[in-house]
């Protein structure tokens, strides 16, 4: 599973200071979303370094989830980029991006929102805490990347003061 966290007090704060940060959910969507694109077309290659197609992907967000429209549009605009170069592009093997409201009937997804919600409180609730622990517990039995952006890897990854 991938995950994203974004100290959010972190991000507003930088941005005061003159930094130029993309929104929480562009900066998640590109460390989750994208990054499960990228290590599905790295297996195919490491498989195949000849390989000029994949295994074809959909992407399921939950209803109502803030990452599917701009995920959305990314992909429509990396898939007419390819039309037009005509290059090989590993968006294209995305075949559809939609949202569901049956999420019993897709147990991935249930499962990333649990993982989901275990992150949440570790973040957000005092020591203590039911369920402060979950996602410490969930790190030792399933297998994950993930990345967290603090003011120092805010400052690090998106660099210098934009001079006013």
């Amino acid at each position: 599973m991938y995950y994203c966290t974004i100290d959010l007090e972190a991000r507003r704060k930088l941005i005061v200071e003159g930094y130029t940060i993309p929104s929480a959910v562009d900066i998640c969507n590109q460390y989750c979303s994208e990054v499960v694109l990228k290590a599905h077309m790295k297996m195919t290659l490491d498989r195949n370094p000849d390989a000029r197609e994949a295994e074809e992907m959909v992407f399921v967000f939950d209803n109502g989830e803030d990452f599917f429209h701009p995920f959305c549009k990314k992909w429509e605009r990396e898939v007419k980029r390819f039309r037009k170069d005509k290059g090989w592009n590993p968006w294209n093997i995305i075949t559809d991006v939609h949202t569901t409201t049956r999420m019993k009937d897709l147990p991935g997804l249930q499962a990333v929102d649990v993982l989901a919600w275990c992150v949440n409180r570790e973040h957000t609730v005092e020591e203590g805490t039911a369920g402060k622990m979950h996602a410490h517990i969930l790190r030792q039995i399933v297998s994950q990347y993930y990345i967290v952006f603090d003011e120092d890897m805010l400052r690090q990854k998106y660099g210098r003061v934009k001079l006013r």
